[in-house]
C-alpha cells in the first residue's frame, strides 16, 4: 500500500487548535487597539468640551463685568434724577425743573449667558450651583431693564402731559417712585455681579 495513502491527514478541528492561541492573541491586539482609541476619542471630547465651558464661563464672567461697569456708570444721573424728582414733590416751585430730566439707562446684554443655554454639552461641564446663580442675576437683569422702561414712560407722560391725563403732583410722584425704584434695581443688580464676580479670576492682562 501506498504511503502517502496510509498517513492520516490532519483533522481541521486540530488544526484550528493549534491556531487557538495565535487567533486569541490576534483577536486581543485588536480589541485592545480599538478601546485604546475609543478612550483617547473620549479623552479628547472631554477636554474639548473642558475647554469650550471654560470659555463660556469665561465670556459670561466679561459680559457681567462690563454690564456692571454701565450700571456703575448710569448711577450717578439715577441720583441727580431722583433728587430733582424728590425737590419736584415737595415744591411746585420745582416741577417746571423735573420736566429737564432724563432719564438714564444702561445698556445691558446677556448675549454670552444666551449662547451658553445653547451650548448643551459644554454647559453641563459647568457648576450646576454656578449655573443657577448666574441664571438669577440674569432674571434680575431683566427685571432691572424693565424698571428702567417703566422710569423712561413715567418721565415721558410727565413731560407730555395733555389735558385729561393724570395731575402734574401725581404724574411726579409716579416719576419720583420709578426713578427709586430704577435705583434700587441698579443696587440689587450691581450687588448681584459683584457676589458672582468675586468667585471668579480676573481676565489676563493684554
Amino acid at each position: 500500500m501506498d504511503q502517502a495513502t496510509t498517513t492520516p491527514r490532519p483533522r481541521l478541528r486540530d488544526h484550528i487548535r493549534e491556531k487557538l492561541p495565535e487567533i486569541f492573541v490576534e483577536a486581543f491586539s485588536v480589541a485592545l487597539a480599538v478601546v485604546l482609541a475609543l478612550a483617547v476619542d473620549n479623552w479628547r471630547d472631554e477636554r474639548t468640551l473642558n475647554r469650550q465651558a471654560a470659555a463660556l464661563r469665561q465670556a459670561v464672567a466679561a459680559e457681567m463685568r462690563s454690564n456692571l461697569e454701565e450700571l456703575r456708570r448710569v448711577l450717578p444721573k439715577i441720583d441727580a434724577n431722583l433728587a430733582d424728582a424728590e425737590r419736584a414733590v415737595k415744591s411746585e416751585d420745582e416741577r417746571e425743573q423735573a420736566s429737564r430730566l432724563v432719564v438714564t439707562s444702561a445698556v445691558l446684554t446677556a448675549a454670552a449667558w444666551q449662547t451658553t443655554q445653547t451650548s448643551n454639552n459644554a454647559v453641563e461641564r459647568l457648576p450646576a450651583a454656578w449655573r443657577i446663580e448666574v441664571a438669577k442675576a440674569y432674571e434680575l437683569q431683566e427685571l432691572y431693564q424693565r424698571q428702567q422702561q417703566s422710569a423712561m414712560d413715567a418721565l415721558v407722560e410727565f413731560t407730555t402731559r395733555r389735558e385729561g391725563s393724570p395731575s402734574e403732583e401725581d404724574l411726579i410722584k409716579t416719576l419720583f417712585y420709578q426713578v427709586r425704584m430704577q435705583k434700587a434695581g441698579n443696587l440689587e443688580l450691581t450687588g448681584a455681579y459683584l457676589e458672582l464676580l468675586e468667585l471668579e479670576p480676573e481676565p489676563p492682562s493684554r
